[in-house]
């Protein structure tokens, strides 16, 4: 069988039983996902998994010994302007400030442009009427 029909068969993604059959340790997920592939791998192909599984566990104890002993370092920040977590928190938190300050000042500008919550005329007694006509004009 081939790498893809496998993986049809056993839903492993192609890449992942390729580094099955490969041995390609470093390029296969988590331990308890790995040991699901190598059982549905062995079925699929005719294969007693006994002798995989004890493999695949002596593999992950081996990983986790020379994990033990040469740590892997945590990377480092990968953008020379972000120094530390602090400096985004703080840039963080003058964008709300302003974002806050310039929403405030939006609806300063609504209220004061509709001349607030209540109509000028409102104030005065009700709406303006002309009660006086002009005299220059005719009356119609």
């Amino acid at each position: 069988m081939s790498a893809s029909d496998v993986s049809s068969v056993t839903r492993i993604p192609v890449k992942a039983v390729q580094a099955l059959e490969q041995e390609r340790w470093k390029d296969l997920p988590e331990a308890a996902f790995v040991r699901g592939f190598v059982v549905n791998y062995c079925r699929s192909v005719g294969l007693d998994d006994g002798p995989a599984l004890e493999t695949l566990a002596t593999v992950v104890r081996y990983r986790r010994q020379t994990e033990k002993a040469h740590p892997v370092p945590e990377p480092g920040p990968t953008n020379i302007l972000v120094s530390s977590g602090r400096s985004s928190v703080l840039s963080w938190t003058y964008l709300a400030i302003g974002l806050v300050f310039a929403v405030g000042i939006l609806i300063a500008v609504l209220l004061v442009g509709t001349g607030g919550s209540q109509d000028v005329t409102q104030v005065q007694g009700g709406p303006a009427t002309n009660q006086s006509a002009p005299a220059n004009r005719p009356h119609g």
